[in-house]
């Protein structure tokens, strides 16, 4: 079952609190836009992304958000045969899927059972 972003923010907020850490205005953004992606996104697709919305988040916030992201739960990290990396948002807790990655053009498809 999909979640509102809100119940997303509070396990995200919950996480970091226990980790001793705040959740700043930066990372509520990065996580806000994140969660509006459709699909998957590089690093470097995501800061321009991120300024073309006007938010002025450093590269260095943007790598340790998604890191925090990952270890929380709420963010799947995608390896392409290229070894580019991507990033997907994860909008259901008990979704499960997989991905198909194609070696000629490195397109990423998700496979559900």
């Amino acid at each position: 079952m999909k979640k509102n972003i809100e119940y997303f923010h509070k396990v995200f907020e919950k996480f970091l609190t226990n980790k001793g850490q705040r959740y700043t205005s930066s990372r509520k953004e990065i996580y806000a836009l994140l969660f509006g992606v459709k699909g998957h996104i590089d690093a470097e697709g995501f800061m321009v992304f991120l300024h073309q919305k006007g938010y002025k988040a450093s590269r260095g916030t943007v790598y340790s958000t998604l890191k925090l992201l990952i270890e929380c739960g709420l963010l799947k990290k995608v390896i392409d045969n290229n070894n580019n990396v991507y990033y997907e948002a994860i909008h259901d807790e008990h979704e499960d899927h997989d991905h198909f990655i194609c070696l000629d053009c490195s397109a990423i498809v998700e496979v559900k059972d």
